[in-house]
């Protein structure tokens, strides 16, 4: 593994935990407790100019753990990303938003 590898390894890391913070704050209170939240990549054909590349979508799920069948829901995805670490930060950049405008409302309700 090259040094640049293991550099994108800790930084997609570091931006999954970040999007799995916001998640909590954004979406815990629309879901069941025991709720586990993840972040998941999905490879996606993007085709551009009619060459076939690999690319990446990114999903934000919500895993019922107390729910006998196991459910599990996708509450916010990005995709046609050619890297996964650009669709975590568009994930990330999402969830900033939704958290920004919670935030902004819950001033004006004081």
């Amino acid at each position: 593994m090259t040094s640049t590898q293991y550099e994108n390894i800790i930084l997609e890391n570091a931006l999954k935990k970040k999007a799995l913070s916001h998640a909590r704050a954004v979406f815990s209170p629309r879901v069941r407790p025991g709720t586990v939240f993840d972040v998941v990549a999905s490879t996606i054909d993007l085709v551009n100019e009619g060459q076939t590349y690999k690319g990446y979508a990114t999903h934000l799920m919500a895993f019922d753990e107390l729910s006998r069948s196991k459910s599990w829901q996708i509450l916010l995805s990005v995709d046609k990303k050619s890297t996964e670490k650009e669709g975590l930060e568009e994930l990330v950049r999402d969830l900033q938003a939704k958290f920004s405008d919670m935030i902004s409302k819950s001033y004006c309700d004081i």
